[in-house]
């Protein structure tokens, strides 16, 4: 039976609020949106995510732990060398990656320990 005088509110949506106009202008003020501040912080946060992420694939080297073909193993370093790779590319030339106004179809995922070697 519920209590008389309580009032049940709906659930709030997660996520960030709306900034107001005061907010925005300080944001743009303080250099938040600025080109070369953006990149330093994007950037910062995806390369410490990446080598970490790195240090984590280390631990699958472990004998004791995992057990793992040579093929495997020489598959997983091919596709991590090409995609570094793809990103020197990108920073090298501003066209690739969509950078020139060009929009490029997501490419399917490539499952590296499934695909056939040249042996």
């Amino acid at each position: 039976m519920a209590k008389k005088g309580v009032v049940i509110e709906p659930a709030r949506k997660l996520g960030r609020k709306k900034l107001t106009a005061e907010e925005r202008a300080e944001r743009n003020a303080s250099g938040y949106y600025n080109p070369d501040v953006r990149f330093i912080r994007v950037a910062g946060i995806r390369t410490a995510k990446i080598l970490s992420l790195l240090k984590n694939l280390r631990k699958c080297a472990n004998p004791l732990v995992y057990e793992s073909k040579e093929k495997d193993v020489n598959n997983i370093l091919a596709a991590l060398k090409a995609s570094v790779e793809r990103t020197e590319k990108a920073f090298l030339n501003p066209s690739i990656n969509g950078r020139s106004g060009v929009k490029y179809a997501k490419k399917p995922v490539d499952n590296f320990l499934t695909r056939k070697s040249a042996e």
